[in-house]
């Protein structure tokens, strides 16, 4: 997580773009439409034959740190974006886990 923060100062340091690593996911379910603001959604990153699946946390509210916490991304939601059906790919900003990068869930056909 502090990479992200630290990319981005880093490279306002030295006028430069921060490059942050991404995916695309599907979303796991709908999710409603955005409002005027870009959002970054905390989501739980699953690879499901060779896929990778954003399930979003319920709860996005900026005192829930534990979702923050246990996190492998963030769903970027640009300003009035439509709503999205489950299913829908979506762009997602990895958070790099300390020591382990980023970390995955993995389905097995047992959980389907």
């Amino acid at each position: 997580m502090r990479n992200l923060f630290v990319r981005a100062a880093i490279a306002r340091l030295l006028d430069t773009e921060a490059k942050m690593p991404r995916t695309t996911a599907r979303l796991t379910h709908s999710i409603r439409a955005n409002d005027a603001r870009e959002d970054y959604l905390r989501t739980k990153l699953i690879q499901h034959d060779g896929d990778y699946w954003a399930d979003i946390f319920e709860t996005q509210d900026s005192s829930m740190l534990s979702t923050l916490a246990a996190a492998d991304g963030l769903v970027v939601r640009k300003p009035g974006a439509p709503a999205l059906n489950g299913g829908e790919a979506v762009d997602v900003l990895l958070l790099e886990r300390p020591l382990t990068g980023p970390t995955f869930c993995a389905l097995t056909d047992s959980e389907n």
